[in-house]
């Protein structure tokens, strides 16, 4: 910039002296005056230039400077840039990765929702089951409690005939026992007579209390109550009348009797009677007059009697 304006003020020069010369050839004081302020008014504005030549070379220094500085930073950006950039690649990859993991997330995730619906139907099933276990276990409960109650009063009824028995048992206890049972004799035939005759059962199978009398063939009643008697006949022939009649103190109560054919020669029959006797009272079996009966060691002609219990 400095030679540019020297430059200028010798041409400068040149060109007002050739313009001097050419003009009348001789340099006048007037011009020369001219010349000098011209020169003057050169010198200050080489001096201007100068100073703005100055300025500009230390704007263009500031500015080289500036520019130094902004390539530094440029230069520091593109570092950053590239640092920006690598982790931005970084970030991408992991990106994708993260959308990989979310696809297989994503996939996770509706097969946690397909066995999530499964476990809710399962769910609702198990549910409508216990309802229906529980409707069921209500009704158990109902009918335990039904049976609970049957058994309570199942109790008091065993207490009551556990109380009934002792009771009984005590009556019993106090209650006198009587019974008999025997076979008539091994005599086989016996009868027909011209009257009516007492059988004496002699073969005694039970005598309890001893109230039935083998001589006689006559119980008596030990105490007042009801009892049960029965007998059995026998008879053995052709043609024959077999039979027997149950008394009581000499009163007729019932009867067996059967006529034998010509082709049966074997025939039985039986008959019994509850009685109330009281205290004393007598009952036997007699066998009418024109009978017969028969008996052996089989003890075909019976007499039995028991008491059924006491008034």
């Amino acid at each position: 910039m400095r030679s540019t304006v020297v430059l200028l003020l010798l041409l400068g020069c040149c060109l007002t002296g050739a313009q001097l010369q050419d003009e009348g050839g001789e340099i006048t004081q007037r011009t020369l005056q001219q010349l000098w302020i011209e020169l003057y008014q050169l010198k200050d504005t080489v001096s201007e230039l100068t100073a703005t030549v100055t300025a500009l070379n230390r704007d263009n220094l500031a500015l080289r400077n500036a520019v130094a500085g902004q390539t530094a930073e440029l230069a520091a950006t593109k570092t950053k840039l590239g640092a920006v950039e690598a982790r931005l690649k970084a970030s991408e990859s992991q990106v994708v990765d993260l959308h990989r993991e979310n696809a297989v997330q994503a996939a996770e995730l509706k097969s946690m929702a397909a066995r999530l619906g499964t476990c809710e139907s399962q769910v609702k099933e198990l549910k409508s089951k216990t309802e229906a276990q529980a409707v069921d276990l209500r009704a158990l409960e109902d009918r335990a409690n039904s049976a609970e109650l049957q058994l309570k009063e199942q109790k008091t009824v065993v207490e009551e005939l556990k109380s009934t028995v002792e009771e009984l048992k005590t009556q019993n206890a106090d209650r006198p026992k009587v019974a008999f049972s025997a076979g008539y004799s091994d005599a086989r035939y016996v009868g027909p007579f011209q009257t009516d005759v007492t059988l004496v059962y002699t073969k005694v199978l039970t005598n309890i209390g001893n109230r039935y009398n083998p001589a006689t063939g006559i119980f008596t009643a030990p105490v007042r109550g009801v009892y049960y008697f029965r007998f059995t006949t026998f008879g053995a022939g052709v043609s024959i009348r077999l039979g027997s009649v149950l008394y009581k103190n000499g009163q007729h109560i019932v009867a067996t009797y059967d006529i034998q054919g010509s082709v049966d020669s074997h025939d039985d029959s039986s008959n019994a009677a509850v009685l109330q006797l009281e205290v004393g009272d007598q009952v036997y079996v007699r066998l009418p007059a024109g009978y017969q009966v028969y008996d052996d060691a089989w003890n075909r002609c019976t007499f039995s009697g028991f008491l059924l219990y006491p008034l």
